[in-house]
């Protein structure tokens, strides 16, 4: 198979034109009031934009043409459990069933640092009993993903509401 362009090309998968996202549906509002008060013009406005709230899907992962991806998930979060654990086992707190022991003294850790945000995040997204239980991490890992590569990214805009005055003098 010979290579395009010195590497810089490639075949495409399928012919263009043939992946589509749904349409996109809104339905935006704007509403004015005006009133003269003396010499000062007074003009009430309320701008609703998707009035009726649509959930507008806007992109998708190339690989599945979907707005989840399993695979990227895993290949993200697979290597912050296993660092998590490696750390864990060096400092002498991870236990048989994955769980970290956060109650020992930070200073066995290798960056002690880490030991303090570890019992932080368990008292956020576990019990605070500083026992990181692997579900307890896996809540953790999953809310990180979730924030940078989330369904969110791929939907449009929900409904959002202005209302403002203006005055002309």
């Amino acid at each position: 198979m010979p290579h395009l362009n010195f590497g810089l090309g490639g075949r495409a998968a399928e012919n263009l034109n043939t992946s589509t996202l749904p349409w996109t549906k809104n339905i935006d509002l704007r509403l004015n009031k005006g009133f003269r008060f003396g010499r000062l013009d007074w003009t009430f406005y309320a701008d609703v934009r998707n009035l009726l709230n649509f959930k507008n899907v806007e992109g998708a992962y190339a690989e599945t043409g979907d707005v989840t991806n399993g695979l990227l998930k895993t290949k993200t979060l697979s290597p912050e459990l296993q660092n998590l654990a490696s750390e864990a086992l060096q400092a002498g707190t991870l236990q048989s069933d994955g769980t970290i022991d956060l109650s020992t003294p930070c200073s066995t850790w290798g960056a002690p640092v880490n030991c303090e945000s570890l019992r932080r995040v368990e008292a956020r997204f576990g019990n605070g009993d500083q026992l990181y239980t692997l579900a307890e991490q896996n809540r953790a890992l999953n809310a990180y993903y979730d924030a940078f590569f989330g369904v969110h990214r791929f939907n449009g805009a929900p409904r959002n509401i202005r209302v403002g005055i203006e005055v002309n003098f």
